[in-house]
């Protein structure tokens, strides 16, 4: 054979855990095999196996690679070994072996490292950010008790007290919702503590709801995956969103979702937040000894998408979205923690605050004509405001006439 050499490339996932398994992401996203001879090179044979046995070993054929061409096999359907990822307890070392063979001679060899998580360990949004979804899990059983304690709380308000998500078409009900469900959780006195460097790159062990609240600790990523399992639990639709070293959660106060579950631009989020579409909410004031309410907390949360925000935006993660790609909550097991027993504490009748004023929904029990001349009226007889940092949700007059000159598209 002519002077060459064969390349191989293999672009795998960093850390792999059992949520690979269960919603059936492609441990290998692509291997490249160049040939770099100035013959072609047929009845290729690649084989693949790991070290350890968390996966079953494989052999895909090859007819033929052009001399100076490279070939490329795509989402190779590796079969994860589940009882071995299931039962992992911590993290441990281990790497893909690849090698090429023609007529059982070996022309090339190629090891990757991976990292084998934990189930319960999330792998970073360096290793399929979507599966950040499995960690929302609205079955466990503690999430029902918020639940009952949010629905308590609308009662003692005067308010419907059915969790009953978008069923009413109105922004405010489901701001409603939301804000019942974060004065549930500031009952339960949680105590926040620091996520480890890098975790929205790297990943970080994830505690589940009933380990949450029995313990009343959490870091920002767990309070973020727990509110937004008792949203979505409730018939809303949450996002989870990260920048760098922090995490917080996300509402369509619609029933809206975008059209991937992976966001990484800010701009999307900043577009539906100004259009009255969307909140996001800064988990870690719920903790503490003077928790903030739910309208500081939204003001706080819309402040990590601004253009000149403290921290880079990394991703978002819309669960709806993700749901519908096939990504489920990951069923864990009983674990360590039991569900937590429901607060005694009667809820009190000023935990919860007005919604604020949403413009849409006033506009939809109005007859067409009267809603042009009070959208006038309102816009002729409010000041003008030069403050253009002003948070979202406190609706200055700048902001409503943006609403009049921005398209309301459907699509992200």
């Amino acid at each position: 054979m002519s002077e060459g050499m064969i390349v191989v490339e293999c672009i795998a996932a960093e850390n792999v855990n059992l949520a690979f398994y269960d919603n059936g992401i492609p441990l290998i996203r692509d291997l490249s095999i160049a040939n770099q001879f100035d013959v072609d090179l047929a009845n290729l044979e690649v084989r693949l196996r790991s070290e350890p046995s968390f996966i079953s070993p494989g052999v895909w054929r090859i007819e033929k690679i052009a001399a100076n061409d490279t070939h490329h096999l795509k989402a190779i359907d590796l079969k994860l070994d589940h009882g071995f990822l299931a039962g992992l307890t911590t993290s441990r070392r281990g790497d893909i072996r690849v090698r090429i063979e023609s007529g059982g001679e070996a022309l090339a060899e190629q090891r990757v490292e991976i990292t084998l998580l934990p189930p319960s360990h999330w792998g970073g949004s360096t290793a399929a950010p979507e599966l950040l979804a499995a960690f929302v899990r609205p079955n466990d059983p503690s999430v029902d008790v918020i639940l009952r304690e949010a629905a308590d709380k609308l009662a003692k308000a005067n308010r419907n007290p059915g969790l009953d998500g978008y069923a009413k078409g109105r922004k405010a009900r489901a701001w409603e919702i939301a804000e019942a469900i974060w004065a549930a959780l500031v009952g339960h006195g949680i105590a926040y503590v620091l996520p480890p460097k890098s975790f929205e790159r790297h990943g970080q062990p994830v505690r589940g709801p009933s380990a949450i609240l029995e313990r009343q600790v959490g870091t920002c990523l767990d309070l973020a995956l727990l509110y937004a399992a008792c949203l979505e639990q409730a018939g809303l639709n949450p996002l989870v969103v990260l920048t760098e070293g922090h995490a917080l959660t996300g509402l369509w106060l619609k029933d809206e979702e975008f059209s991937t579950p992976v966001i990484d631009d800010a701009q999307m989020l900043r577009k539906r937040i100004q259009l009255e579409e969307m909140l996001l909410v800064e988990m870690t004031a719920l903790t503490g000894t003077a928790p903030a309410r739910f309208k500081q907390a939204v003001a706080l949360g819309a402040k990590h998408v601004n253009e000149d925000a403290a921290a880079p935006f990394e991703v978002a993660i819309d669960i709806k979205k993700a749901r519908s790609a096939r990504i489920r909550p990951l069923d864990l097991g009983g674990g360590t923690s039991s569900p937590v027993a429901p607060r005694v504490a009667s809820a009190q009748p000023d935990e919860l605050e007005s919604a604020p004023f949403f413009e849409e929904d006033m506009d939809r029990s109005q007859p067409a004509s009267e809603r042009i001349v009070d959208r006038l009226e309102r816009w002729k007889s409010k000041p003008a405001r030069s403050d253009a940092s002003q948070p979202a949700f406190e609706f200055q007059d700048r902001q409503k006439r943006d609403l009049h000159r921005v398209p309301r598209s459907r699509s992200p």
